[in-house]
Formats: structure tokens, sequence, C-alpha cells
């Protein structure tokens, strides 16, 4: 009887073992997994910064009055696009979780972008080529 509680509690010890072994592990493992969605959500912003900047591009080549628009999906919780006159720099920062980036993008043209703080979502970024420049626009869309 004592040899079988014996192998029990020999049992027990190795299990204890391996759950403080896995417990050890489990913040690394949280945070390569963290560090892996925000990765997703860079790319995400980055291809849709892109298709943006595009878009004003297409615009300011075809000149006065052209519209282009283009559907972009932003990921991170927070997005800001913003014009800096002084250096001619469109730029969009953005913040997921505890992370932040900013993207830029140099322009031979003048971005008026309005309602340039975004949620995460679907939007519908609409250009015009006006006689002061670009005119950015974002319009919410329903998620499919």
């Amino acid at each position: 009887m004592q040899r079988r509680s014996q192998a029990s509690l020999e049992y027990l010890v190795v299990l204890a073992a391996l759950f403080a072994f896995l417990a050890a592990f489990a913040p690394l493992v949280n945070s390569t997994r963290e560090l892996a969605q925000y990765a997703v959500v860079v790319r995400t912003q980055e291809s849709a910064f892109h298709r943006v900047v595009e878009a004003c591009s297409q615009a300011s080549v075809f000149g006065y009055s052209a519209a282009s628009s283009r559907e972009i999906i932003l990921d991170a919780d927070k997005t800001l696009f913003y014009y800096n006159e002084s250096t001619a720099t469109l730029s969009m920062s953005f913040v997921q979780g505890n992370r932040s980036k900013t993207l830029y993008a140099q322009t031979d043209y003048a971005v008026g972008v309005g309602s340039s703080q975004l949620r995460k979502g679907k939007y519908l970024a609409s250009v015009v080529s006006t006689p002061s420049g670009i005119r950015l626009d974002f319009a919410p869309q329903p998620l499919k």
C-alpha cells in the first residue's frame, strides 16, 4: 500500500513541476502573440496608407476636379491622418494597444484632411483635386 501511495505522490510532484514549467512560459507566449497581432495590424495599416497616398497622387496628376476613391480597412484601435504644410508631408499615426507608429509620405501637393481621427473598421477614402490642393475625406462603410 505504501508503494502505491509513494508512486501517486511522485506522479503529483511530476505534474506540479510540469505545471510550474508551463506557468513560467505563459507570459512569454502571451507577449509573442501580442507582438504577432501588432505586426498584422502594422501591415494592414501600411497597406491602407499606401492606397490613400496612391489615390492622392492620382488625383494630383489628373488635375483640377479629378476624383478618386479607395476602400481601406483600418485594423488599429485609433488612426489619425494629418498633413504638415511646412514639410509637405501626409502622415498617418495609429495606436494599437500600448504601441503606436507613424507613417509618412512626402507630397508635391497640399492635402486637406477631413474627419481625420478614425476607429477600427472599413472606410471609403474619397479624394478630390481642388484649386488649393487635394481634399481627402473618409466615410465609414459596413463590414461584410
